[in-house]
């Protein structure tokens, strides 16, 4: 045997598996697609962020009462090209790199385990697999434990990012100016209530194929680590997104929010309707279908 398929058979002691791959191109292979998935992924919230602030450059900004200190306290990826696009000059590609990729990161975990779950490049097939309750231990009282716990991946999940990315749709549909310049912040905020949505499909999975309630709530340590990604990484490299000061200098007059425009009634679209209609047929119809046990 050749020196890389002679150790891949002393990782694997498989022959088959060892005449099919060798060491280095299988892990170079696993490492490039994550690497060429991360430039990928990287590219849209840096485009965005650049784009937004070329054409927000020298444009007055627009401080609505909401955004306090208290707005800002929390120093996430989004928050960080939020103040690129609206910062009156051009984007300082060190933070749109920072911000673009934790948000990559974020993404890329979810498809990985997008892929896992429908079975992409798997033998095996799909592995939706959930568990029906036990018609033997109070099935009623488990699917109350099941509801209560996917009520919990919500809160968590709309207190935390989604709030934030509610507010980052709110600030770029009210914004004075340009409407394409405002829709690359808009955007921006698109792709965190998409993620968002992720962790909470992805929440409702962990509670479906889950034995009990206690393993539901031991799985979302993990789902709380995905939604913490995009701050991990502007504390790592320092990069401080929750000041407003980038603000005082370029505040215009006060300028009246915007009653109506795409952006509004696409924002009041996402907020009343596509978030109601996911989270109702994941509490009132999926987990309940997937649940009820077979008599």
């Amino acid at each position: 045997m050749r020196h890389g398929t002679n150790q891949t058979w002393l990782l694997t002691q498989s022959p088959e598996f060892a005449d099919e791959h060798d060491l280095v191109q299988f892990v170079g292979e696993a490492y490039g697609a994550v690497l060429v998935s991360l430039v990928l992924l990287c590219g849209v919230p840096a485009a965005l962020a650049c784009l937004g602030s070329y054409l927000q450059d020298h444009a007055d900004a627009w401080r609505p009462h909401w955004m306090t200190e208290r707005w800002a306290k929390t120093s996430d990826a989004y928050r960080l090209l939020l103040q690129e696009i609206y910062g009156g000059k051009r984007a300082r590609i060190p933070r749109v790199l920072v911000g673009s990729g934790a948000i990559a990161v974020q993404a890329l975990v979810l498809i990985t385990i997008g892929i896992h779950l429908c079975g992409f490049r798997s033998k095996r097939g799909a592995h939706w697999g959930y568990l029906r309750l036990d018609k033997k231990d109070a099935p009623e009282l488990s699917l109350q434990g099941r509801c209560l716990a996917f009520v919990m991946v919500g809160v968590q999940i709309l207190q935390g990012d989604t709030k934030r990315d509610f507010t980052i749709l709110r600030y770029a549909a009210q914004h004075p100016g340009g409407l394409l310049g405002n829709a690359c912040a808009f955007l921006l905020g698109l792709i965190g209530c998409v993620i968002g949505l992720c962790n909470v499909i992805l929440g409702a999975v962990l509670i479906v194929r889950s034995t009990s309630v206690l393993n539901v709530l031991t799985s979302f340590a993990g789902l709380a680590y995905l939604a913490e990604i995009d701050n991990w990484f502007c504390h790592l490299f320092d990069m401080d997104s929750n000041d407003l000061r980038w603000l005082e200098p370029r505040l215009g007059a006060a300028h009246p929010p915007k009653a109506a425009g795409p952006l509004a009634i696409l924002r009041r679209l996402i907020v009343w309707g596509v978030y109601p209609a996911v989270f109702g047929y994941l509490l009132f119809v999926w987990i309940p279908t997937r649940s009820v046990p077979r008599w």
